[in-house]
């Protein structure tokens, strides 16, 4: 194990007793809090009369849902208690339900869109906070609920009595899970964009990513407002409502081009028909909509259905992707669908069966469960195509390079000139140099092999130096070495070769083992030579020649 892995797993572990202690220490330990000491949230569901048409009965308890057609008015009746005990607000929640609150017949708050430019007829379902009057201890508070909506029909909410201030704060802590939930999706989101947007364009493997955080996004404030306590802070629950189902009907775009980009780049027929179905919801609900025929919240059905069909789809497709080919990533996908799917269809059964005051908290957790294992597995699968790109990197990089000089090798060279004769017609000029070192046997018998790889590497360095501007240097043999220079002249080549002979000598200044190059360069002429391998070879042929020079004038 190296020793950057046990560093991560020493951190690892002390965040953990980090976070261990701390919260045993705030659950045995027997401390002061400092915390607010809020009175109860006062619960006023008992004792209350429902009237519809002419009949009057008893709600046993709250919340709960009576049998009552759209249209038809409820009025709920009841005695408030002493103010100064309880507080003096109510609080409770409606869905799509216009509401008109009066204390002993006297109007006292009036809830309804009345039909608002561009919002439909539903005047938005979220929670009410009504101050009472300070003289209304004992006195008779009636409110009638009306709704035009089969779903919103006959629901009544629970009630509670306290200070404004205490029941706006119980409800925010009481949802600090749900909306802490919504801003992580929301970050991991952006992070997943982010990602994307600074990664490189080129790579096709993280193109989906920043689809899956736009999902992550969505979702996020689509939940954010159906948590219902966040909508009053803004107050105009008809626009929540609106965005809320804008935001429905757009969702399974951005989450079939994520599970196309990612992973199944052959749906394009499914991908389609899925985005034709948003688009033609989207069309076809907004207008209805915008000149009041029929709003958004009654056709939400529609959004529903299409955001099943995607969540079915992509189980289909994942878990026979999976049975076919075994592929791991998709068993991963399936069983990240699959529980997201189960939370959800809690949510769906919920939202037109019973009372239930957040239609959103399934889906929420499900798709954060969702999103954390398809970001983590997402960051996983791409470490994997890193860690491949990189060894196929070196096994390339290996393929062509010399293991003891670092100069390209045979293979390179070869490659080089085979591609140089293809495009031999395009360029000005083509200058083949070689190379030969000198006295390597001498070195090896005198000084050792060692010393004899030494000055091969010198040899390879002081040459890649000093041809830098015309070419790489290739070794092509034992102790030969080749540099195919294009688009240059014979000028810049013996330029190339002063600069060689000043780096030789500066060697020789500071090292025993002594180095000399032997040298011979041609240019290609279609005149003089049948290809690039004859130009090799007249190279190599005046190489030779000065190679000998040189032997004899040592010997002198």
């Amino acid at each position: 194990m190296g020793k950057s892995n046990r560093n991560k797993i020493c951190f690892l572990i002390l965040c953990l007793f980090v976070v261990l202690f701390t919260v045993l220490s705030s659950i045995y330990s027997d401390v002061s809090s400092s915390t607010p000491q809020l009175s109860e949230d006062y619960d006023y569901n008992s004792s209350w009369n429902c009237t519809v048409l002419d009949t009057t009965y008893a709600l046993p308890s709250l919340p709960t849902r009576i049998s009552v057609e759209p249209g038809i008015s409820m009025t709920l009746t009841n005695t408030l208690p002493d103010l100064s005990v309880t507080g003096r607000a109510i609080r409770f929640r409606t869905s799509n339900q216009s509401v008109h609150i009066y204390i002993d017949g006297e109007l006292l708050y009036t809830f309804d869109n009345y039909h608002a430019f561009l919002l439909g007829d539903s005047p938005g379902s979220g929670w009410h906070y009504v101050n009472l009057p300070t003289d209304a201890s004992g006195k008779t508070i009636t409110i009638v609920l009306d709704t035009e909506y089969k779903v919103s029909a006959g629901y009544i909410s629970s009630f509670s009595l306290n200070d404004m201030g205490t029941l706006l704060f119980i409800d925010v802590k009481h949802n600090l899970f749900s909306i802490t939930l919504c801003f992580l999706t929301f970050l991991i989101g952006i992070v997943l964009i982010a990602y994307r947007l600074i990664s490189n364009p080129y790579n096709f493997s993280i193109h989906g990513i920043g689809y899956l955080g736009a999902v992550a996004m969505i979702v996020s404030v689509w939940s954010l407002i159906e948590v219902m306590t966040v909508s009053v802070f803004y107050g105009k629950l008809a626009v929540m409502e609106f965005l809320s189902c804008m935001l429905l009907m757009i969702i399974p775009i951005p989450m079939m081009i994520f599970v196309k980009r990612s992973y199944y780049p052959k749906i394009d027929r499914l991908t389609n028909i899925i985005g034709i179905l948003c688009v033609c919801n989207f069309t076809v609900s907004l207008p209805l909509q915008f000149f009041h025929i029929i709003s958004l919240t009654r056709i939400v059905l529609s959004s529903h259905l299409i955001i099943l069909f995607t969540i079915i789809s992509i189980l289909i497709l994942s878990i026979k992707d999976y049975l076919q080919k075994k592929n791991m990533y998709s068993l991963v996908l399936f069983l990240s669908i699959l529980q997201m799917f189960a939370f959800a269809s809690l949510d769906f059964i919920n939202y037109y069966t019973s009372a239930y005051t957040d239609f959103s908290r399934g889906f929420r957790i499900g798709f954060f469960i969702f999103i954390v294992i398809l970001a983590l597995h997402y960051f996983y699968r791409i470490s994997e195509l890193v860690e491949k790109g990189m060894k196929a990197s070196l096994y390339k990089r290996m393929a062509y390079e010399d293991i003891l000089t670092k100069c390209k090798n045979r293979a390179y060279f070869e490659n080089e000139l085979a591609d140089a004769q293809k495009k031999i017609n395009s360029m000005n000029s083509i200058i083949i140099i070689t190379f030969d070192l000198n006295n390597l046997k001498v070195t090896n018998d005198k000084y050792g092999h060692k010393a004899g790889d030494d000055l091969l590497c010198a040899c390879g360095a002081v040459i890649t130096e000093a041809f830098k501007p015309l070419g790489t240097c290739s070794r092509i043999g034992g102790d030969e070495f080749s540099v195919i220079a294009k688009n240059t002249t014979t000028l810049q080549v013996e330029q190339c070769i002063d600069r060689m002979k000043d780096l030789v000598n500066e060697h020789n200044r500071s090292n025993t083992t002594e180095l000399q190059i032997a040298y011979g360069f041609a240019e290609w002429n279609e005149m003089a030579f049948k290809n690039l391998e004859s130009v090799v070879s007249h190279a190599d042929m005046l190489m030779y020649q000065r190679k000998g020079i040189m032997k004899m004038n040592a010997t002198q």
